[in-house]
């Protein structure tokens, strides 16, 4: 069932709006709710015989009115992909993927990054665990990757043959990398 309520929410599924998201600070103009995957699923099908794919687009412009295409700038997040369970009382944030603008942005230029962040144990707000940039650096621990696999923190890699690499380290202390070879 669907209904439109007199906020001009749209729900599915639902009769009243949800309004504990992110432990109660956000809302929905748009709620589906259901108790099984077939009543939970959206899905975007796209029937073409060519190569293109089906769309979901989260945008942002910094116009304060509909339809407005002002610029964004450099650091604004254009969308969040976010993931909540339940703590008995509100939904509360897990995870979080985000989209932001990274660098200047021009006439058919739109620099971007991807950040993704998770919540630990105890943690009330997720923290960035993995970035993509423009650039294609991917940083690990790092907020400002400067190569193509920029770690802050150890890491470890096993498995393989004996002649390949079985682990490698990298250290913080002012070292890029160390690589060593564990027979």
């Amino acid at each position: 069932k669907v209904r439109i309520d007199s906020s001009g929410r749209l729900l599915v599924g639902t009769s009243s709006a949800r309004a504990n998201f992110n432990d109660g600070t956000d809302s929905s103009h748009i709620q589906l709710e259901g108790t099984t995957q077939n009543t939970t699923t959206i899905s975007a099908v796209r029937n073409s015989n060519n190569d293109g794919p089906s769309h979901l687009v989260l945008g942002k412009s910094r116009g304060a009115a509909v339809n407005s295409t002002t610029i964004v700038q450099s650091g604004d997040t254009i969308g969040h992909i976010n993931f909540e369970g339940a703590d008995g009382t509100h939904l509360i944030r897990a995870a979080q993927i985000s989209a932001v603008v990274d660098g200047t942005p021009g006439a058919n230029d739109m620099p971007g990054r991807l950040v993704f962040s998770t919540c630990s144990d105890g943690a009330s707000s997720p923290t960035e665990r993995l970035r993509i940039t423009s650039g294609g650096f991917v940083g690990i621990g790092t907020s400002s990757p400067d190569m193509r696999l920029d770690v802050t923190g150890s890491v470890s890699a096993g498995g393989g043959s004996d002649e390949d690499l079985q682990q490698w380290n990298i250290a913080s202390d002012n070292v890029k990398a160390e690589i060593k070879y564990i027979d």
